[in-house]
Order: C-alpha cells, then structure tokens, then sequence
C-alpha cells in the first residue's frame, strides 16, 4: 500500500484538532511560518543528528511531551518528527 505523505500529514493534523490535541484548536500563524508538515519531504529542511538528538532529549525530560506518541502538548507536534528541522523551535524556548 502507497501513502501519499501530503494527504497522510494533513489527516493526521486534522484529526488533533477534532480532539483538541492542538492549543486553542490549531498552530498559530506565527508557527505556521515557521515549519510546517511538509518541511519533512525535504532532507534540505534537516538539522545534524546531533542537534536533532540534544532537542529530542529536551522533549523527553518536558513535562509537556506526551511520552506515548511524543506529542508535545504546547504546539501540538510529534517531536520525534519536529526535532529534525533546522528552523523549528521548541513553543517553550527549550531549544
């Protein structure tokens, strides 16, 4: 089975906003700027596995992360995914 990542990513953005996995139903416009779901089809949008691996680790000890889907209750990502942009940011200057 082929899944089209787009569709894939979209889906799943919609479906945290039906279940309010999202602060105040959504990202923000400045977030939104930002990084987007998309940035992820590109490996031009990624950071070194070391930084990636120095913000996941600030995840992993926020008490903000829901550790079973590593979903960061401020700005509604899976960190797992978000860490490796280089232009994303921690909602809570972490990193």
């Amino acid at each position: 089975m082929t899944v089209n990542m787009e569709d894939y990513l979209q889906e799943q953005y919609e479906a945290a906003v039906r279940e309010g996995r999202l602060p105040d139903g959504g990202y923000t416009d400045e977030h939104a700027k930002q990084v987007s779901p998309m940035d992820l089809l590109s490996s031009d949008n990624y950071t070194t596995k070391d930084i990636r691996d120095a913000r996941l680790n600030a995840c992993k000890d926020c008490d903000r992360l829901f550790k079973p889907t590593r979903t960061c209750r401020e700005c509604g990502c899976f960190m797992a995914l978000k860490t490796w942009l280089k232009d994303a940011s921690c909602p809570l200057n972490k990193w």
